[in-house]
């Protein structure tokens, strides 16, 4: 095997790989809408807005990723409350909202 063989074997390698976590992602994504969607307030239809993946639009993800972790302690709990607000849940309760 050449070089050159190898590092085409790699990406493709690689490549497979990133194709099965992505899939993976997408199910996951699909099923937490799906679960999460009758206790919401309002219907999840755009599941790439509910929880961004890496491979949705990769600068908005990090530009978000890098304005999260930048807020501080007081302002992170804030972002959590909104969340969990907006899939019909108070903050500290266990249970979704009936």
């Amino acid at each position: 095997m050449t070089v050159g063989e190898f590092w085409e074997a790699w990406k493709a390698y690689r490549d497979e790989k990133d194709a099965d976590r992505r899939h993976l992602g997408e199910l996951a994504r699909g099923m937490a809408a799906r679960l999460l969607n009758p206790f919401c307030k309002g219907a999840i239809r755009e599941v790439d807005r509910f929880w961004p993946m890496p491979w949705d639009d990769r600068a908005a993800f990090d530009a978000e990723t890098r304005r999260l972790e930048a807020l501080p302690a007081d302002e992170k709990q804030m972002e959590a409350r909104k969340f969990l607000e907006r899939i019909g849940m108070s903050y500290g309760e266990a249970e979704p909202e009936s």
